[in-house]
């Protein structure tokens, strides 16, 4: 019976050479650390990231949550609101169509989109603890809801 863990012909017992495994450099240790230069990848998830805390940020500061997830979805274009009319949706949830119109509005806004839903120029970069997209947002008690009924 063999009771070495490395399965080797360690006959010796020189406790240098048992679990030689253990004393061989790592292949990952060539490789840190890792480069900061920007790639296209890293700024795509960056931007993915700033993002989602814009819907985070929008949906935490609502008044009414599910007018905030309906404009949500309304400006990202989600199979849940596609095909259906800002009237059609303010019927269903009982608002007015205006006031899914401006919640839309303020988010877009918030998250750094023009009307068409792409990138304004200038958005998305980050600037201290939160993204240029939400910098703005929960500064002072003064500032209105994110989103008005």
């Amino acid at each position: 019976m063999n009771h070495h863990r490395d399965g080797g012909s360690d006959n010796d017992l020189d406790p240098a050479r048992l679990n030689r495994a253990s004393y061989s450099a790592h292949p990952i240790d060539s490789m840190e650390p890792l480069s900061d230069e920007p790639n296209p990848y890293r700024e795509a998830t960056l931007y993915h990231l700033q993002l989602m805390y814009a819907v985070d940020e929008f949906l935490t500061a609502a008044e009414d949550s599910r007018l905030a997830v309906v404009a949500v979805a309304v400006v990202f274009g989600w199979p849940s609101a596609r095909g259906l009319s800002i009237a059609n949706i303010a019927g269903q949830l009982g608002v007015s169509a205006s006031s899914i119109t401006r919640a839309c509005a303020r988010f877009r806004e918030i998250a750094g989109l023009n009307s068409a839903g792409g990138v304004r120029p200038g958005a998305g970069s980050l600037n201290g603890d939160k993204p240029a997209a939400v910098q703005s947002v929960g500064n002072s008690p003064e500032e209105p809801a994110l989103i008005a009924s």
